[in-house]
């Protein structure tokens, strides 16, 4: 079974690798240059998994919705990786108006996207249940006991 190891940590976000998911947490703003960083922990995980990798991000309630810039350097950054990256599925841990606003930038930058696509998911075990399907074969073992 894989095991989930610690690739990057900075003030607003978290990047985790469980075999060829990228676990991503974040808390606060993500601006253009943070979206770089966190597009190059995707190219990092696709260099140990050619086939396809997948991302689980969590974004908690503290969130804020980025700026133009940052989207659009999300935007530009997926449909680069697109080949490689078989699925995103996002929780919004957010409740309310700041929910709504962050669901609508994400389903716009996902109406950007060539290949890639992203999921809103209600829960972790909603998002663990889409991204099974593009599962390595060393995570597929551990997946039911993967929660929350």
């Amino acid at each position: 079974m894989a095991l989930i190891e610690t690739h990057l940590v900075d003030d607003n976000y978290h990047v985790a690798f469980w075999s060829n998911v990228a676990l991503i947490d974040i808390w606060d703003d993500m601006d253009a240059e943070r979206m770089r960083v966190m597009c190059a922990a995707y190219k990092t995980l696709i260099e140990r998994y050619p086939a396809g990798i997948v991302g689980l991000v969590l974004l908690q309630p503290s969130t804020p919705v980025s700026s133009a810039e940052a989207r659009q350097e999300i935007t530009r950054q997926m449909n680069d990786l697109s080949a490689h990256l078989h699925h995103v599925a996002m929780v919004v841990e957010a409740r309310g108006v700041m929910a709504l606003m962050l669901r609508s930038v994400v389903r716009g930058v996902n109406v950007l996207l060539r290949r890639s696509s992203i999921s809103l998911e209600v829960s972790v075990d909603n998002a663990v249940q889409k991204l099974r399907p593009f599962l390595a074969r060393d995570a597929t073992d551990g997946v039911d006991g993967l929660k929350a």
